[in-house]
This record gives C-alpha cells, structure tokens and sequence, in this order.
C-alpha cells in the first residue's frame, strides 16, 4: 500500500481532488476556493448541484475515514466535506459537499488553474438534480422544474 498522501489547508496551493466519481473537485488553498466539476458526460445517477463549474468560497475542509476525522486536511483514501459560503455577504445559508473517498490528489500549476464561471447568486434557488430528471423537466423529488 503506498502512503497515504496528505495535504493541509494552511499550506496552499491548488490542487485537484479525484475519487471514483468523474466529478471532480478543484481546491484553491490559496484563495480558499472551491469549483466543483462535474463531468461533461453524465449519467443518470450523477447529480448536478448549485454553483458547480463556479469558485466559491471555502470556509472549511473536514476528512474522515477510518483512521478517524481531521479538520483542515485533504487525504488520499478519506471523503472530504467542503464548507462552502457562495454569498458571503449575502444572507444565503452555507452550502457543502460530500465528495466520495479521494484517490488522488494532484497539484494544479497557475496556468491550468480552471476560470469557472461566473457565480450566480440566483443559484441559491436552484434545486439539487439528477441530469436525466432535469431533461424531463423535473427535479430529483419528481417535482416539475
């Protein structure tokens, strides 16, 4: 088994963070910011969420697997909860996401750093879907969208 690879949030840098899902997770430790990737060819159980493709601010990473739960680390082999505040001035709530059991994680030079697009506030009242559901028009409750 090779060794875990570990990367605190204190310590910067943007890095990439993969798991089994295509989705993918981009962390600027520098900014703290978050985007969120899902992939550009999707499948009916992947869910599409608010502010994905978007930077968003980053108010805290959480790390958890058997070994135990770490506040402020990215580890290969744990799920990361990202802590996200796309309003911060705003009065929207929080938002967070619970990426899968990371297989990798790589460092990302400037130049490759993606843009993402614009964050859109109205996305607060979009709600979570399944891709397939959202092309019938309804969202992941069945209710029309």
């Amino acid at each position: 088994m090779s060794p875990t690879k570990r990367i605190a949030v204190d310590g910067g840098g943007v890095w990439v963070v993969r798991s089994a899902s295509p989705t993918v997770y981009f962390v600027d430790l520098n900014d703290m910011l978050l985007l969120r990737q899902p992939a550009s060819h999707t499948t009916a159980e992947q869910l599409r969420g608010p502010f994905d493709g978007s930077w968003v601010p980053l108010t805290s990473v959480i790390s958890w697997d058997v070994e135990g739960v770490e506040h402020g680390v990215l580890r290969v082999g744990a799920r990361h909860r990202y802590d996200t505040d796309p309003d911060p001035n705003g009065v929207g709530d929080y938002r967070w996401w619970l990426q899968r059991m990371a297989t990798e994680i790589d460092s990302v030079p400037p130049e490759l750093r993606p843009i993402g697009a614009a964050l859109d506030i109205a996305d607060y009242a979009r709600p979570l879907v399944r891709y397939a559901a959202e092309e019938h028009g309804r969202d992941a409750r069945g209710d029309n969208i």
